[in-house]
């Protein structure tokens, strides 16, 4: 059964590969105790404020519109690399754009026992997002992902598109590597008011050993 650190640290990893880091466990904070040893702990372990609100970094250069009103493969590939890039820098804010008002979404955790599940809506994701970039930052935890094995296949009317992928997250302190994660994640895609927008989201990930 994975420590209170690592489950922690695997609800911080999951949905990066959808620029979507998602913490579902209260923040975690990265304390020394008296023997000087790296300790966890769910309280601020110098002062009972929260950490600071990650800095929004610019998405200049990104558009998602709908050229012609319709999705490509291309469109959708462009948005899966945004998305990843967002989710490394912690741009919850722009993550939070990037999903439909109608999403939803779900995460299957094979790394505990039992397997952990959560669900939710566009609200419950955007305070995911906010929450899970902050303990990254806060944590000085630093992701990679890579996306491998992506199938994309678009709707023949050009309105709907779904995205399949496998994604490896590495979150390393300190240069450390801390955890390796793998997802497999489907993700489907609708037109909003001109703009490309995630709809749903559903990923299985376990804990690579």
């Amino acid at each position: 059964m994975p420590s209170s650190r690592t489950h922690t640290l695997l609800a911080a990893a999951l949905l990066l590969g959808a620029g979507w880091p998602t913490a579902w466990a209260n923040t975690l904070y990265k304390c020394t105790d008296p023997r000087g040893q790296v300790v966890y702990s769910d309280k601020d372990c110098r002062s009972s404020e929260p950490p600071a609100a990650a800095p929004t970094k610019s998405t200049a250069g990104f558009n998602n519109a709908a050229v012609k009103g319709k999705l490509s493969e291309a469109a959708i590939n462009s948005i899966l690399r945004h998305a990843v890039d967002l989710g490394v820098r912690g741009d919850y804010k722009a993550q939070c754009a990037l999903a439909a008002p109608d999403i939803t979404f779900s995460i299957t955790d094979n790394s505990t026992q039992p397997a952990t599940t959560i669900s939710g809506k566009r609200r419950e994701l955007c305070d995911a997002q906010r929450t899970s970039a902050q303990t990254l930052e806060f944590n000085s935890l630093r992701p990679t992902v890579q996306q491998t094995g992506i199938q994309i296949k678009v709707s023949a009317d050009g309105t709907q598109a779904t995205a399949k992928h496998t994604h490896t997250t590495t979150l390393k302190q300190h240069g450390q590597v801390v955890l390796v994660q793998t997802c497999q994640q489907e993700d489907a895609f609708g037109i909003y008011d001109g703009k490309i927008l995630y709809n749903s989201v559903k990923s299985v990930c376990k804990q690579r050993s």
